[in-house]
């Protein structure tokens, strides 16, 4: 996954590596205790989502001027092998994230207030 400035890696082992556009790793993080499974990322708020076979959708900031990335919403779906996620934005003040299971026929939907 991309932004304007970065390269966003979900990686099998729960990692997740942040590179420059020159490929210069910025940041690596233990995101998730299983493997990753979907990613998205809303550039206008300044943050990307990750969900994991861990059941566990994380919501994290994009690198600051400081380079730093930090969690800002993690949530457990029990009993749910999360397959993806996206975030749907309505131009407004709201934005919810929607996920979907390999297991389960329905979509998980979170709201939040767009940062």
């Amino acid at each position: 996954m991309s932004t304007s400035s970065y390269l966003l890696c979900a990686l099998g082992n729960g990692k997740i590596v942040v590179l420059d556009l020159e490929l210069n790793t910025i940041v690596e993080i233990n995101g998730h205790s299983r493997s990753i499974s979907g990613m998205d990322v809303d550039e206008a708020s300044g943050v990307f989502c990750t969900v994991g076979e861990d059941s566990t959708l994380n919501v994290w900031t994009l690198p600051g001027e400081d380079d730093e990335v930090k969690l800002v919403v993690s949530d457990m779906v029990d009993d749910r092998l999360l397959t993806g996620c996206r975030f749907l934005v309505d131009g407004h003040d709201e934005c919810k994230i929607v996920c979907s299971a390999y297991d389960h026929d329905q979509i998980i939907v979170w709201n939040r207030v767009a940062t």
